[in-house]
């Protein structure tokens, strides 16, 4: 008889289980040379998109900030007083 072979499959398991976290701090994907330019293009895209529309969300919770600070400014003055 031949060796078990879920015995080698347990094994090849247990060898992967060490390199997968591994792989989850490349921050590019292992394949980026292999894909085409447009691959490559819409990535930039989705990249430059979420890049702004993170800028807008900070921008429009500072200006929500700025507008309660100046609404609420001369409620706290008079309680000050």
């Amino acid at each position: 008889m031949g060796p078990d072979r879920g015995d080698n499959d347990r094994a090849r398991a247990e060898q992967m289980e060490g390199t997968m976290p591994a792989s989850w701090r490349f921050r590019t994907d292992p394949w980026w040379d292999v894909e085409g330019r447009g691959v490559k293009r819409e990535r930039l895209h989705r990249r430059i998109v979420g890049g702004l529309a993170f800028v807008v969300a900070v921008a429009a919770c500072g200006l929500t900030a700025a507008a309660w600070v100046s609404e609420l400014t001369p409620l706290f003055q008079r309680l000050a007083w």
